[in-house]
């Protein structure tokens, strides 16, 4: 856009120049010989060339100037001239618009403050052709709260910007949000209106879900709610500082489910799910039982319609600028999730048999214990890093994660948040299942960024030849970290109970979980194969522990590191601490090389 205002004021400046030159210049009346320095004329009638030379030489009656001699006298000049007024005044009009752009971008003239309400509004919705759109954009949001735009002005600039909303070969300027949001506030929105507005920013709202459902198995059925906008967020928008209510809030949204259909017959009519953010973050994307407690309904709809296959169709009640007052209005959204089928047998994903594949996860994969990890959060500065001495007799060492800088950070070195020990597994001993979900968040495995899916494992730990469920999940969890997988736990943990499970060694196992990856991720398809990782350390820690730690708020770090380390002496891998440290200083030497 600089290039093009650019472009165009050079050519109205040059044209405006030559306009003005000939202007002034005039337009030639006739062919008389007139005197070059007092424009006398010297014959009366149009001349022709002979009659010019003629008159070289000779001097001019009225100034008594030689005309026609060089070096004397300023010549002979053919033609009476009259000026034009008119060009003149249009050039020197062109001249000030070609340089009013450049004033503009200087900022030595506020011009904004000098345009009509049409004028900018018309190059909001046209900021392709304006030089500041931004600064057009903030004067008439100046105006708006000084309420100096006309209720005419501010309903068709509504109208417009809906218009460019619904269609869908428009992109899409925040600035129109926040324009809608002024007239909004005051009253140039009308019913239909807000409703196109809610309609266009919840255009895209969808529901990951699997595509069949069991009546009889409805209890442990995930659905996402995936109440994202477009992705050029139309109808949202946002600013610094945000707009707030007058005690200060911000703006929110507030979306109920209000009624859910099969096909045209009611499975749910209240409000099963509510849910909400702020409206600057745009969107929402939360997991939830949509169909818990309806396998009779579902049995009362697939009798009586005598089918299995159902057009799935949501009501959202949606509430924008909630808690704003009168700010805040209502509006019901109908989306179609697509088709669901009603089976008998609960579903579950298909195993795949892939023996390369497989091979390649047992290759790729380790269990990986955090041994030094914050009890309230996880995260800090610096990046992950493998301790050498949990590598030794292992072909495992990701050269990304045992880079000589790595190493050379001793202050990261010594601090670090993020140190992984291969082959560990940090197991929390607790008294109740309950406790499990209190734990620290802890990633389990690594190397999993090396393997592709799709993967779902229950992760199973072994003891003493005895198994203990975990009760969590690891593999492609796409619909919770969009795509991502998921390696994650609430930490590996042991019953307490009156006799406490002994050991320091152990097999973590990892399942295929085939009902859990399509009734949780809808995952048609899942690698088979159990995979058993042998003789995994166990760094144990009562859940004592970490309720002693949280006591202590920020400071409330749990360090397991020199832990692991006597852990390695016991089990005869090295004969003392002194021995694991220099193994890993030796490891770091060989790196700094």
């Amino acid at each position: 856009m600089f290039m093009v205002f650019a472009i165009f004021s050079g050519l109205m400046l040059v044209v405006g120049l030559l306009v003005v030159v000939l202007g002034v210049k005039g337009k030639r009346l006739d062919r008389h010989a007139l005197c070059g320095k007092c424009g006398y004329d010297l014959s009366g009638v149009d001349v022709d060339g002979e009659a010019i030379v003629e008159l070289r030489g000779k001097v001019c009656s009225e100034c008594g100037c030689e005309v026609g001699v060089r070096g004397m006298g300023d010549g002979v000049v053919i033609g009476n001239r009259e000026r034009r007024r008119w060009k003149w005044v249009v050039g020197c009009v062109m001249i000030l618009v070609g340089l009013l752009p450049g004033v503009m971008m200087l900022g030595v003239v506020d011009v904004q403050q000098y345009k009509s309400n049409q004028l900018l509004a018309w190059e909001i919705l046209h900021p392709q052709f304006s030089l500041d759109v931004d600064g057009a954009t903030d004067e008439l949001i100046d105006r708006f709260n000084q309420l100096k735009v006309g209720k005419e002005v501010a309903s068709d600039l509504g109208e417009s910007i809906l218009q460019l909303g619904e269609d869908e070969e428009v992109v899409w300027d925040q600035r129109w949000g926040r324009i809608l949001f002024e007239i909004h506030k005051d009253g140039g929105l009308d019913k239909k209106q807000r409703g196109r507005w809610v309609e266009m920013m919840t255009k895209e709202w969808e529901l990951g879900r699997p595509g069949r459902v069991s009546p009889e198995h409805l209890d442990d059925v995930l659905v996402w709610y995936k109440l994202w906008p477009c992705e050029d967020y139309r109808g949202w928008f946002y600013d610094d500082p945000k707009p707030t209510t007058r005690g200060g809030r911000s703006y929110s949204w507030m979306g109920f489910i209000k009624r859910v259909y099969l096909d045209d017959y009611v499975l749910i009519n209240r409000g099963r799910d509510g849910y909400s953010g702020d409206m600057m973050q745009r969107g929402f994307h939360v997991g939830g039982n949509l169909f818990e407690g309806s396998g009779k309904r579902l049995n009362e709809i697939r009798e009586e319609a005598g089918k299995d296959e159902f057009r799935l169709v949501i009501d959202f009640e949606v509430e924008v600028f909630s808690g704003g007052g009168n700010m805040s209005f209502k509006h019901v959204v109908k989306r179609d999730m697509g088709e669901l089928l009603l089976v008998d047998e609960e579903p579950r994903a298909r195993l795949l048999k892939d023996e390369e594949k497989l091979k390649r996860v047992q290759r790729m994969i380790r269990p990986s214990g955090q041994t030094r990890f914050h009890t309230l959060y996880v995260g800090g500065p610096g990046g992950r890093y493998y301790e050498p001495f949990t590598l030794k007799g292992e072909w495992f060492e990701p050269e990304r994660y045992l880079s000589a800088e790595e190493f050379e950070n001793e202050v990261n070195r010594n601090g670090r948040i993020f140190e992984r020990h291969i082959n560990f597994a940090v197991v929390f001993d607790i008294d109740s299942r309950a406790a499990k979900y209190r734990l620290p968040s802890l990633e389990l495995f690594s190397g999993y960024e090396f393997v592709e899916g799709p993967m779902m494992y229950e992760v199973i730990l072994r003891i003493n030849g005895k198994e203990y469920e975990q009760g969590m999940y690891v593999g492609e969890k796409r619909l919770k970290a969009r795509g991502e997988q998921g390696w994650r736990g609430n930490g590996l943990w042991l019953p307490r109970g009156l006799m406490r499970v002994k050991g320091n060694v152990g097999d973590v196992i990892l399942r295929p979980a085939a009902g859990y990856a399509y009734r949780h991720e809808h995952l048609e398809e899942i690698l088979d194969g159990e995979i058993v990782f042998e003789n995994v350390k166990l760094l144990r820690l009562d859940y004592g522990e970490v309720v002693q730690a949280r006591t202590q708020g920020r400071s409330g770090w749990i360090d397991l590191r020199d832990r692991a380390k006597a852990l390695m002496v016991e089990l005869g891998e090295f004969e003392s601490v002194e021995a694991v440290e220099a193994y890993s200083e030796e490891k770091r030497e060989e790196k700094l090389k």
